[in-house]
């Protein structure tokens, strides 16, 4: 029972803390069951309600809390994580197979930690063929920047946004701008993988959904 175990004193230090995960996933029946616990919270007990979809937490749960969110890292910040940890771990790693990592990843740190964890125990002719394996991203969010890529016209890449609606719209980016950085790191010229980066390169922190909508339209209909 959660609300006796508040009542009682923390065994050590001051407070007792409890992380609820995945919010969102929470029944309305048992969110509103944990009102009258977040309502009614001693002193010395904090809880931390995490989810990666705000908007499905119910109002009278949201008005009770502090919004923190957490952003996605922008390359040049995953990049400087990947550098640190690399000499921290004196891993035997090229920066350009680091900047690789930072793009696959979309700016998501722990699935950039793993995969540099995998290349490093992998010898070096093995790695190029591992990361290209690697895949962050769901079928829909390949299948755009795919279409971006061959530059689809406007009906298909649209249609493939409406589709995309529960996807973060800077994880979407940082995929787009991964995707095509993959391909001129190739060695081959392609100007429209060139374009895309270009039209993506603005975040979306502010504009969010606007933001990736003007994008990709610019990416496919522009110049």
């Amino acid at each position: 029972d959660i609300s006796r175990i508040m009542t009682n004193a923390p065994a050590a230090g001051n407070c007792r803390v409890f992380i609820l995960d995945e919010a969102h996933q929470l029944s309305k029946d048992a969110q509103n069951a944990a009102l009258k616990i977040l309502e009614d919270t001693p002193k010395h007990v904090y809880f931390f309600i995490c989810t990666t979809d705000p908007q499905k937490l119910i109002a009278t749960i949201r008005s009770r809390c502090t919004e923190m969110p957490v952003d996605l890292l922008k390359l040049d910040e995953m990049t400087g994580l990947l550098e640190r940890v690399r000499v921290k771990a004196k891993l035997k790693l090229k920066g350009e197979i680091l900047d690789d990592i930072a793009a696959a990843t979309n700016g998501s740190p722990r699935a950039a930690l793993v995969l540099l964890d995998k290349l490093s125990q992998l010898p070096p002719s093995a790695r190029a063929k591992a990361l290209a394996n690697h895949e962050d991203q769901p079928e829909e969010v390949i299948a755009l920047c795919r279409a971006l890529f061959e530059r689809k016209d406007w009906r298909a890449v649209s249609g493939l946004l409406r589709n995309l609606k529960e996807q973060e719209p800077e994880s979407i980016r940082h995929a787009v701008m991964g995707y095509c950085a993959t391909i001129l790191r190739s060695g081959k010229k392609n100007d429209q993988a060139y374009w895309v980066i270009k039209c993506f390169e603005q975040n979306f922190y502010d504009s969010k959904g606007s933001g990736l909508v003007r994008a990709c339209y610019e990416a496919v209909c522009g110049e």
